[in-house]
């Protein structure tokens, strides 16, 4: 979820300004490589189905940074199993929407319910040739100290059931910057407020926590990976008491980047959600999807509370799908939707994999601003129909087309990037 804030965003005349999508209409962005259009026609839709679901299967397999990079800064970069990280001849970092809204006087925030210094959190806050080099990541983050708050997991002092261990070796300290960041982080000795227990976090989400007014603030909550989904076990019940929720650590940090006169970009991940897919846990799959949503209710609660949706842009996307999940007999009935079993009951489902897939992705937005999203919108996937959508709800945008839209609501200007980063086929 990104939150485009208050002041942050270039004024047009309201009369032409128009919501996104229009009564509430859904449109996917692209995730990854152009989705076959034809085969169309009745004897064509089983093969046309099984090659899609094929296709998805294969082509998504892999590490999918280059399409967050696509989202955050603008480029594409397709890369095949055989090769390695592809950066410019002389290593310049690539510029990301976080470094372009902190340029221009903005606040920067980052949240994920997972590592803050994985794959999400560190496109919208560092470079690096890898994104498994967490130290690193980590350590530029709190070093360079662009973003005003930073939220996430990987505390080295914590399990994933939020329960105290003794560190065993340096390798607990990786998601944090390593045991000397992560000292300095504890004792004051950085650009940043640390705070961990979940009495911190809910403080500063209710306006309790003293700051000075240039504080920022970094918090890793007690556990070891996520917020609640690595817990033991593997249906839902015998949460964590100990940590926050999203919605909450999403309150706080609007208190932080708030405070910018000049505005903000906010991003909140679910991060959690994915690697439930990975282990194919429909159970704790429900259980993260309810944590994000009430994320996004806290922020649309805090736009109409504190700001407007006429200097405001609030964006919900993912970066891929993961696991191919749809109806109980979709290997014998292609596409068919997942079964609904009513309230309290999980609904019949199949997968298909446990990897990401690369299948179009849906995208909401609404704001001052959102009309850049919905005029980009103008290409057009007839595969869709498989799943019942027809009309303008065919209509897609390029991922790096909602990096334009983004920098154009924020009237950011984005440093010229390095030609030989355009695109690897």
């Amino acid at each position: 979820m990104g939150c485009l804030g208050p002041r942050s965003l270039n004024k047009k005349d309201e009369d032409e300004r128009r919501h996104f999508g229009r009564a509430g209409r859904r449109r996917p962005a692209r995730s990854g490589r152009l989705a076959r259009r034809n085969g169309r026609g009745a004897g064509q839709e089983r093969d046309l189905a099984d090659h899609r679901r094929r296709q998805l299967q294969h082509l998504g397999r892999g590490d999918l940074r280059p399409l967050r990079r696509a989202r955050v800064g603008g480029l594409r970069r397709f890369r095949r199993p055989a090769l390695h990280e592809h950066l410019p001849a002389d290593d310049r970092p690539v510029e990301h929407i976080g470094d372009m809204a902190v340029d221009a006087g903005k606040a920067l925030g980052i949240v994920s319910s997972v590592y803050w210094s994985h794959a999400t959190p560190a496109a919208f806050g560092a470079q690096n040739a890898s994104r498994n080099n967490y130290a690193e990541i980590a350590k530029q983050m709190v070093e360079e100290g662009e973003a005003s708050v930073i939220m996430g997991g990987g505390h080295p002092f914590f399990d994933d059931n939020g329960e105290y261990r003794t560190p065993a070796s340096e390798r607990a300290f990786q998601y944090v910057g390593g045991s000397e960041t992560f000292l300095d982080l504890a004792t004051g000795g950085t650009d940043y407020r640390f705070i961990d227990s979940r009495e911190q976090f809910e403080a500063l989400a209710s306006g309790e926590l003293e700051l000075a007014a240039d504080d920022k603030v970094l918090g890793t909550f007690r556990t070891g990976s996520t917020l609640q989904a690595y817990r033991d076990g593997e249906d839902g019940g015998g949460f964590i008491e100990t940590v926050p929720d999203l919605a909450t650590m999403t309150r706080g940090a609007l208190n932080v980047v708030e405070r910018d006169e000049d505005g903000f970009f906010l991003m909140v991940e679910g991060g959690a959600v994915d690697w439930m897919a990975h282990q194919n846990n429909l159970p704790r799959i429900i259980e993260e999807q309810v944590d994000f949503n009430r994320a996004v209710e806290a922020a649309v609660e805090w736009v109409e509370a504190e700001s407007s949706w006429d200097e405001t842009l609030v964006i919900v996307t993912t970066d891929h799908g993961n696991g191919l999940m749809l109806g109980p007999r979709s290997g014998e009935v292609p596409f068919q939707p997942i079964e609904n079993q009513g309230a309290g009951q999980l609904p019949l489902a199949r997968w298909h994999t446990d990897n990401h897939t690369n299948e179009l992705v849906r995208l909401h937005a609404h704001g001052a601003g959102a009309e850049n999203i919905s005029e980009l919108a103008d290409q057009r996937d007839y595969g869709l129909g498989f799943y019942g959508k027809e009309g303008d709800q065919q209509l897609y945008l390029d991922n790096t087309e909602l990096f334009d839209a983004m920098v154009a609501a924020m009237g950011l200007s984005p440093a010229t990037q390095p030609s030989d980063m355009a695109a690897i086929a």
